[in-house]
């Protein structure tokens, strides 16, 4: 049995794997730590440990029952965990898959993201050559547009994913293939990776696709987004465990995917770097934050001092 251990509150869709309760770690928050069983088709079984806390929405009675694995395989040698994003630009969605790489890369585990597009002048310096993901980092599919005529970019999203996805699971007929498959923002490319790269897929779920298209005005628009609502919402449900990023997305999910009311929820909240705040400022960071300062809000601090108000808003 190899486990790979991620710390945070999850969501596990539970299909055929076993999840057990392993001990309280918190009882101010109820986490708990969950044991994953994945079952691979060469007869091994990959455990992927998290702690959990569980969605208060969810109702176990109606929950798929999990079916129970054999433990096998070998407990010492580390997981390879293979990461599909559509974009590895800069933004919340690819700082999450960026920081994940960088914690399973410190415990050990192999790791490696194949992207569709990895833009050099436009990315995270930890992608970079020479960066500890800058070997890890693979581009397939860019050739592909993103829009046609400034439209269709869902449709243009999929065929890219699926560039990414061929190259994947042709890669696993070599015999160097992952032990589990991470994949974000385009589920549709689930089932054919568990048909034809034959691994465990995990689906981390940032916000459903289909919500995102707000514009349904015409007909002609409902009639292009009606199959590919479908095709995620299936994609999604054929995923062996489907994470999502907070109790909001949690709700989303419920109400965006009715056919999925029996998948457990739980929640993995988007990792942070804290060594980051670790570090003292030095006086240039210093002096850029001061004159960046909001002139308005230093005038506020000067006019009420201690009795000064301050909201922080931070995104869901």
């Amino acid at each position: 049995m190899r486990t790979l251990r991620v710390h945070g509150p999850v969501c596990i869709y539970s299909r055929t794997y076993s999840i057990r309760n392993c001990g309280e770690t918190s009882e101010s928050n109820r986490n708990t730590l969950a044991s994953l069983d994945l079952h691979q088709p060469h007869g091994s079984c990959v455990q992927v440990e998290f702690a959990a806390k569980q969605n208060s929405r969810n109702n176990p009675s109606q929950s798929r029952q999990p079916r129970t694995m054999a433990d096998a395989g070998d407990a010492t040698r580390p997981l390879r965990v293979w990461l599909l994003h559509p974009d590895l630009g800069l933004g919340g969605a690819e700082k999450l898959v960026v920081n994940a790489a960088l914690s399973l890369q410190a415990r050990g585990h192999q790791v490696k993201i194949i992207t569709a597009h990895h833009d050099p002048a436009r990315c995270f310096s930890e992608t970079l050559p020479g960066g500890p993901l800058g070997e890890c980092v693979q581009v397939h599919g860019d050739w592909l547009p993103r829009a046609v005529f400034g439209r269709f970019h869902v449709v243009c999203a999929i065929l890219r994913m699926l560039v990414v996805a061929t190259v994947a699971a042709t890669q696993c007929f070599s015999g160097a293939g992952p032990d589990v498959f991470v994949v974000d923002q385009v589920a549709h490319v689930v089932p054919f990776l568990r048909l034809f790269a034959r691994r465990p897929v995990v689906f981390y779920c940032h916000f459903p696709d289909k919500l995102l298209c707000v514009d349904r005005t015409s007909r002609l628009k409902r009639f292009y987004r009606a199959p590919m609502d479908w095709w995620e919402e299936v994609s999604t449900g054929a995923s062996d465990a489907v994470i999502v990023n907070s109790e909001f997305t949690a709700e989303i999910f419920r109400s965006a995917f009715t056919s999925l009311s029996r998948v457990a929820l739980r929640v993995l909240y988007p990792c942070i770097d804290m060594a980051q705040f670790d570090e003292p400022l030095t006086a240039a960071v210093r002096e850029k934050a001061q004159n960046d300062f909001p002139p308005g809000l230093v005038a506020h601090l000067k006019r009420w001092g201690e009795d000064a108000v301050l909201l922080v808003s931070i995104n869901r």
